[in-house]
């Protein structure tokens, strides 16, 4: 009961925020898209961040009047809530750091006195992030940029666009040849080719438009969630929208039916290309690729709501 009881409050909570987002966006960047067009570029992670945020904000309301309790606490961090795209981002809820400063965030929101910070006496390793440096593989490269070239001659002549699409290499090609098109899975295709600048990141620029927000005085996770939406929404989406933007505004400008597996949810620039190419009427099938294939989806009903078709699989059906 209370699975379903959050599950109904946080697609709310989520729609909500989602509107306010919509509407600061369209303003901050002089535009004037739907919400279906922000759903598209911000709901996947607005969804994950909004359900862990919520998971941590149950968890620590539960110690109220509980007794008191002494936490070991490290020294404030500026930038533990930069997010650079959602990739970053989800890298993060992963991090024992990030989270730490997480639950002290929300601990001290609800100021909860029972619950008291004191000076870590012993030396806690900050376990941060740490970027893993790949090795060069020769074959990979080889395979890398042959897709590259091929993307880049599919784009141009194909109706049809596969983005991450997860399929054995055989069958794959015997279906683009059924199709007619030339065979591309846009690996490298859909990737922003300008990195993100952090230090445009400017928490007080981003406070200032937290001052006009109207508050739900019955509602404390909300208002929790509007004073600080802002401070931690990935720069892909803030900073360097317009960036990534002006990158896939000429391809967006071609019509096609596009395939997506995974790029719809992760890759932030392919959501900005297919948020674009959908205003002059490209179709987008999205297609299951084996995670979470039950009834109550941690997406709430996201996809169903901007896609044009899905391709769904059944562990129990063999057709």
């Amino acid at each position: 009961k209370d699975f379903y009881k959050d599950r109904v409050y946080l697609k709310s909570i989520n729609e909500k925020i989602l509107l306010f987002l919509s509407g600061h966006l369209n303003r901050k960047f002089s535009l004037k898209n739907d919400i279906g067009y922000w759903r598209i570029i911000l709901y996947y992670w607005l969804s994950t961040y909004t359900a862990q945020q919520y998971y941590i904000w149950l968890s620590i309301n539960k110690l109220k009047n509980k007794g008191k309790y002494h936490i070991e606490t490290l020294k404030n961090d500026s930038e533990i809530f930069r997010n650079k795209d959602y990739l970053h981002f989800s890298q993060k809820v992963n991090c024992h750091f990030y989270n730490f400063f997480v639950i002290k965030r929300i601990i001290n929101y609800c100021n909860l006195k029972n619950i008291i910070f004191i000076k870590s006496k012993n030396i806690i390793e900050n376990i941060k992030l740490k970027e893993k440096k790949n090795l060069i593989n020769i074959k990979l490269l080889f395979f890398k940029y042959l897709d590259l070239i091929l993307s880049i001659i599919s784009f141009k002549v194909n109706r049809i666009c596969f983005d991450s699409l997860i399929y054995p290499l055989k069958y794959f090609i015997n279906l683009c040849f059924k199709l007619k098109i030339i065979p591309s899975k846009n690996i490298n295709f859909f990737k922003n080719q300008k990195s993100i600048n952090t230090k445009l990141y400017n928490t007080k620029k981003r406070n200032q438009n937290l001052l006009k927000i109207t508050k739900n005085k019955h509602d404390k996770f909300y208002n929790y969630l509007l004073e600080n939406i802002l401070i931690d929404l990935p720069m892909s989406y803030y900073e360097s929208f317009e960036s990534i933007r002006n990158q896939i505004l000429n391809k967006s400008k071609n019509k096609k039916i596009i395939f997506s597996m995974h790029s719809i949810l992760t890759n932030d620039l392919f959501k900005i290309y297919v948020a674009e190419t959908k205003k002059i009427g490209s179709k987008l099938i999205c297609v299951d690729h084996g995670g979470q294939i039950h009834k109550h989806r941690a997406l709430f009903d996201h996809l169903n709501l901007i896609c044009d078709e899905q391709v769904h699989w059944n562990i129990r059906d063999k057709n």
